[in-house]
């Protein structure tokens, strides 16, 4: 027999009277070894056999099959440390192991990192397919993961799409790859489900855990800080979280909501524009102008809408932070308008929030806004990120046929992350089509990226749409736009923001007028 504690052989006597005069076999558990190889749970008890003179002259060991109890008891224990679905570690005992981990990296000056993943376009399938296959894509998706992981790595399943992972003993370098090696991992996993195949992305924040990294929950809002920072950026990309100081506490989101909202009470932002020109070139007249948004800190210094945005969708101040850049916007115009008569109004875009998208104040107020400004509708257009239509593809049809009805434009923003979803797109009414800056800054270095621009472009024709390459950052890139056969680029190479005023302001000293795109 097998001691079931320590794993070492134990000594069991089943008759009486010859056996061994010494101390008693180890009561307690054990597992019995069949000759055949089965092995059984046993609960061991012992009595002596003590002779007239009342030594003992040998023992009695009885063995009681517990093998059913110890199956049943291993399994709760397993249960509530592992989730039900995936077979992975759950958020309770993930949250054990990185408490282990922050002692070590205190006390031991251990390198420890870890990941907060989240999937991209994982709703669409749900929403498509029903639950069953999203529950089956999450299943899939966990072995592909671990298939990217070393033995002491820890995966764990946090809750709906979201994935934790720990990476002990593991430099900043390595920990990077790991990262990037998962996200390359499921963005090339096609998940099949009848007749449809799904591509899915991952945003990944990733922090690092040493001495200054604080609480486990401190450690696991800087990590998701930083995953919803990715998703910020365009998701399917990994960002490294900022270190914090457990003195001082990590930039949390109270800090920023409280900037959020002397901003909204104080017009706190700053409105940029940056011009969208015709690929033909630098020198081309601007088609459109996109309106950028920017935070004026206390510090005096300008935060790009990376670092806040975030904040507003956690705390559902989206719409809020949308309907000010709407209505200054087009005040701005106005204004602008007002004092030049004779020139066409400039056409801008306005990006949205997937919260405004849904939100049925939002036609309301363009109609309102249209009324009181005189502007034409068409010098607006409205940016929708490919996530948000895809996140809810009813919902974002019905908006898009709204603003179009009152004559405004819409365009399909960051679009190339998921080539799986142009199809769905497809049953959108939009007017444009804006080629992710992931997927462009990537024709730069990859063959193969500069085919996927094109397909995208042409794709984007046969549906009637005009394609937007963003992110053009140099001629180079911009010859290659060109030959790709998309009609409109954006990005340093073709312009720069400016201050709202300033960008207008030169557009009148060269006298061009700013129509609505063809």
């Amino acid at each position: 027999a097998r001691d079931e504690t320590t794993g070492k052989a134990c000594e069991t006597i089943g008759t009486a009277g010859a056996g061994p005069t010494g101390a008693p076999p180890s009561a307690g558990t054990a597992i019995l070894l069949r000759r055949d190889g089965r092995e059984f749970s046993v609960e061991l008890s012992t009595a002596p056999i003590r002779g007239l003179d009342g030594r003992p002259v040998g023992w009695v060991v009885v063995a009681r099959d517990v093998t059913t109890q110890r199956r049943l008891a291993l399994q709760l224990v397993h249960q509530a440390s592992h989730d039900p679905l995936t077979g992975l570690v759950n958020r309770t005992e993930l949250e054990r192991r990185l408490a282990r981990a922050l002692v070590t990296a205190a006390q031991e000056g251990a390198q420890h990192a870890f990941c907060y993943l989240d999937l991209d376009r994982f709703k669409a399938v749900n929403d498509t397919c029903g639950h069953g296959a999203g529950d089956e894509l999450l299943r899939q998706l966990a072995g592909v993961l671990r298939d990217h992981l070393r033995q002491r790595d820890t995966l764990a399943r946090i809750g709906g799409d979201e994935f934790g992972l720990l990476l002990e003993h593991c430099p900043p370098a390595t920990a990077r790859r790991i990262a990037e090696g998962l996200r390359r991992g499921v963005a090339a996993f096609p998940f099949r489900w009848r007749d449809r195949v799904f591509r899915v992305g991952a945003s990944i924040g990733l922090a690092q855990l040493n001495a200054r990294s604080g609480t486990v929950q401190e450690l696991l809002r800087g990590a998701d800080a930083a995953c919803y920072l990715a998703k910020a950026r365009g998701r399917n990309q990994v960002c490294l979280a900022r270190p914090t100081d457990s003195r001082q506490g990590p930039l949390d989101d109270s800090r920023w909501l409280a900037c959020l909202r002397r901003a909204l009470d104080e017009d706190g932002f700053r409105l940029l524009l940056q011009p969208i020109r015709p690929a033909t070139g630098v020198h081309a007249r601007p088609a459109r102008w996109e309106v950028l948004l920017r935070l004026r800190h206390p510090s005096g210094r300008d935060v790009p809408p990376s670092a806040f945005l975030p904040v507003a969708e956690r705390y559902g101040l989206t719409w809020e932070v949308d309907a000010w850049v709407l209505g200054h916007a087009v005040q701005a115009l106005a204004a602008w308008q007002a004092a030049h008569p004779r020139l066409a109004p400039p056409a801008i875009s306005i990006n949205l929030g997937t919260a405004s998208v849904s939100d049925d104040r939002l036609v309301p107020l363009v109609r309102r806004l249209l009324r009181v400004s005189g502007l034409p509708p068409s010098t607006l257009c409205f940016e929708i990120t490919e996530a948000a239509s895809v996140a809810d593809l009813p919902g974002t049809r019905h908006t898009m046929r709204r603003l179009r009805r009152l004559g405004c434009g819409v365009a399909l923003d960051q679009c190339g992350e998921g080539l799986g979803m142009l199809d769905y797109l497809g049953e959108l009414p939009a007017n444009y089509i804006k080629i992710s800056g992931h997927i462009v800054r990537a024709a730069e270095r990859h063959p193969v990226q500069r085919i996927v621009m094109a397909a995208i472009a042409q794709v984007g024709h046969a549906r009637s749409w005009r394609c937007i390459a963003a992110a053009v950052e140099s001629s180079a890139m911009l010859r290659r736009v060109r030959r790709a056969g998309i009609d409109f680029a954006q990005g340093h190479a073709l312009g720069g923001p400016a201050p709202f005023a300033e960008a207008l302001l030169d557009a009148v000293s060269r006298g061009r007028s700013h129509a609505a795109l063809a």
